[in-house]
């Protein structure tokens, strides 16, 4: 989704960059993995798509048992990447 992406490590997790920005960090954690799209406004902007999901101000929680679904990761890399311009 990001070819020209980077890894790197932000906040202790890795996150892929853009231009040196981060676009988006992963972590999992004993109970779920996490997407941080590293903007509360990206999360709140796809209020609907992530019904299924639990949320909070700039993290999306996912079981291993109820994964993200692709299409989800891909609305969350675009929205990201159109708030970064």
């Amino acid at each position: 989704l990001i070819p020209d992406g980077e890894e790197r490590m932000s906040y202790g997790m890795p996150a892929i960059y853009r231009d040196g920005r981060p676009v988006a960090g992963y972590r999992a954690a004993k109970h779920h993995c996490s997407l941080h799209p590293m903007s509360g406004d990206v999360v709140a902007s796809l209020t609907d798509e992530l019904t299924d999901f639990e949320t909070s101000e700039g993290t999306i929680r996912f079981t291993t048992s109820s994964p993200l679904p692709l299409e989800i990761v891909r609305l969350v890399i675009e929205a990201r990447l159109a708030e970064l311009g």
